[in-house]
């Protein structure tokens, strides 16, 4: 049995977040013949899932694999601790995901930074925040499966 589509979006929508998962830069009139409507209808409903949050914003993978130095920090603390280190977290441009985790740590951070010196200076900063009790810093040494669309 087919789920229904998430309140405020129909199949079209959907249809629609799928080709642009697959290929962000395709052009409105491809989307359009992909999905046999006009341009201009779905340039609005482009322009209405940008204001709706649903699209978030449009990235690029970088080909010839990751530059620079990739690292996983697992952080275990009070709860109280948490929201300091989010706080903290938003001056790093290095720190791309912070994500609250089940089991026996509670953040997990990805960093993507220039160099080793850079993950140092995240690492200092979250180990400095008061109710951290423990951090583990994991660096990526080789990247083995790199999925081609979110979510899939």
């Amino acid at each position: 049995m087919l789920k229904p589509p998430p309140p405020g979006l129909d199949a079209l929508d959907l249809q629609l977040l799928t080709l642009l998962e697959e290929d962000g830069r395709m052009a409105l009139s491809a989307l359009a013949r992909r999905v046999r409507r006009s341009r201009s209808a779905i340039q609005e409903r482009v322009q209405r899932l940008e204001r709706s949050g649903h699209i978030a914003g449009y990235t690029i993978r970088r080909g010839g694999g990751p530059v620079g130095v990739r690292a996983y920090l697992l952080v275990s603390g009070s709860a109280a601790a948490h929201e300091r280190m989010v706080a903290t977290l938003k001056s790093f441009p290095e720190v791309r995901v912070c994500d609250s985790v089940s089991g026996t740590v509670d953040i997990v951070l990805q960093i993507h930074a220039g160099d080793i010196a850079s993950v140092e200076r995240v690492c200092k900063a979250v180990g400095a925040v008061p109710g951290v009790e423990r951090s583990i810093t994991l660096f990526v040494m080789d990247e083995r499966l790199r999925a081609a669309s979110p979510g899939r």
